[in-house]
C-alpha cells in the first residue's frame, strides 16, 4: 500500500518460551509514536470471537477476561507496548497479536507464546 506507515517494529522475537507459573514479556515496540492511538493485544485462537487480553491508549490500559489481574504493558519507554503476563497458565500458550489502531494506518505484529 502506497504511503502506508509501519508503526510497529518487526525486529523482535516471534516466539517466546516460558514455563507455567512464570512471568513473560511479549514484545511489541513502536517505530513511530503516533499522536493518538489505541492498542489491542489479542490472543488468537479457534474462536471467531476476538479474545482481547488488553486494550490501551496512550494514557491508560485495561486487561480483560482471564488476563484481568495478570496482564499489563511494560511501557519501559514511550515506544514500548510489550505485554507482560504474570503467573503464566497452560492455556496462555498460543499466538498473540499486538494491534495498533490509528484510524488511518492500522498495524499489527504477532508473537507466539510457547510453554516448555
Amino acid at each position: 500500500l502506497l504511503g502506508h506507515i509501519q508503526y510497529l517494529e518487526r525486529s523482535g522475537p516471534r516466539v517466546v518460551d516460558t514455563h507455567r507459573g512464570g512471568n513473560v514479556t511479549l514484545p511489541c515496540r513502536l517505530r513511530v509514536v503516533p499522536r493518538d492511538y489505541r492498542l489491542k493485544w489479542v490472543k488468537l485462537g479457534l474462536s471467531p470471537r476476538e479474545n482481547i487480553a488488553l486494550m490501551a491508549d496512550s494514557r491508560r490500559e485495561r486487561a480483560r477476561g482471564p488476563f484481568a489481574s495478570r496482564a499489563s504493558l511494560t511501557r519501559a519507554d514511550r515506544h514500548d507496548l510489550s505485554l507482560r503476563i504474570r503467573d503464566v497458565r497452560l492455556e496462555d500458550s498460543g499466538r498473540y497479536k499486538c494491534e495498533l489502531i490509528n484510524g488511518v494506518d492500522d498495524d499489527s505484529v504477532t508473537v507466539d507464546l510457547r510453554l516448555v
